[in-house]
């Protein structure tokens, strides 16, 4: 897939920045491998609709689904049942919206030994590399993010003050960007696909039991109580949540039984969230220098 789109525009690339691909480019500056490698992914994911599209659908049906599910049911903040609905909502919106995007393991895996190669021959840097294949994936995380504003939170009926509408977009943003990452790492440190689906199956099962809705955080068994505190989707959950039901007396009450605070929405919840992007872009770029080239 990528070889292809690469190959189809190398002589518009090579123009662009007065370089030869055919050349040792390690001798180019970073700014230049960046651009060409960037400009590859793209035209990787425009060349293959087929995965755009099923992320995209996925991302419309999914949010068509809870938001119908949860139809109206946070309108009301002062009710004990639309909170509960609410903090359903967005369980559900986590784990149903965002984590399938695990799929990025599959395309990652396929094109893995065109960077073996082109690492190899000097193309360019493992880093140039792990780099674009993040920044390659901004515009469509972004596009996922507003389409869960415009469905999901309009549907479901959740808060339209603006601090609030922000906040999710933001999250939600930050969701659409983690679960692909956390799937690109776990390909690069897996040696085939099916070690790499079986071990974030099992990651995400763990997270999604250990993410303080399913099973309170003072009920987790004291040997898996870590996961809870190193787990991604906790803080997004936790984050989501306290966004909507917080502020009000009621709210404030039924997260205090979750041992969740509205006053460590952004300080706590939402860097804990760049924390996790941050930490796995940089897992990414070490990961690319992992070879599993059989010789």
């Amino acid at each position: 897939m990528a070889k292809d789109a690469w190959n189809s525009h190398q002589g518009a690339i090579e123009c662009k920045m007065g370089v030869s691909l055919d050349s040792n480019l390690q001798s180019a500056s970073f700014t230049a491998q960046l651009y060409f490698v960037l400009t590859r992914q793209l035209l990787a994911h425009w060349r293959n609709p087929s995965y755009t599209a099923i992320r995209w659908w996925w991302t419309i049906l999914a949010n068509l689904l809870i938001g119908l599910v949860y139809f109206g049911s946070g309108k009301d903040p002062n009710s004990l049942n639309s909170l509960t609905n609410t903090i359903g909502a967005m369980f559900f919106y986590v784990n149903v919206a965002t984590v399938p995007l695990l799929s990025a393991i599959v395309p990652l895996i396929s094109e893995r030994a065109i960077m073996y190669r082109e690492v190899l021959s000097g193309t360019y840097s493992n880093s140039v590399y792990g780099l674009a294949v993040q920044l390659a994936e901004l515009p469509f995380n972004l596009g996922a993010a507003l389409w869960s504003w415009v469905i999901f939170y309009w549907m479901v009926g959740l808060s339209p003050e603006g601090d609030r509408v922000i906040y999710f977009i933001l999250m939600a943003l930050g969701a659409y960007w983690l679960m692909p990452a956390v799937g690109q790492l776990v390909a690069l440190l897996s040696p085939n696909i099916g070690a790499a689906v079986g071990l974030g199956g099992l990651s995400m099962t763990l997270f999604q039991l250990t993410m303080g809705f399913l099973i309170p955080a003072n009920k987790i068994p004291p040997w898996y109580i870590w996961m809870y505190w190193i787990n991604p989707l906790r803080y997004i959950q936790q984050g989501l949540t306290v966004n909507q039901i917080g502020g009000n007396p009621l709210g404030d009450a039924a997260l205090e039984d979750l041992g969740w605070k509205f006053e460590q929405r952004w300080w706590y919840c939402f860097v804990a969230v760049l924390f996790f992007i941050l930490g796995t872009n940089i897992g990414i770029v070490y990961a690319t220098h992992i070879t599993w080239i059989k010789r």
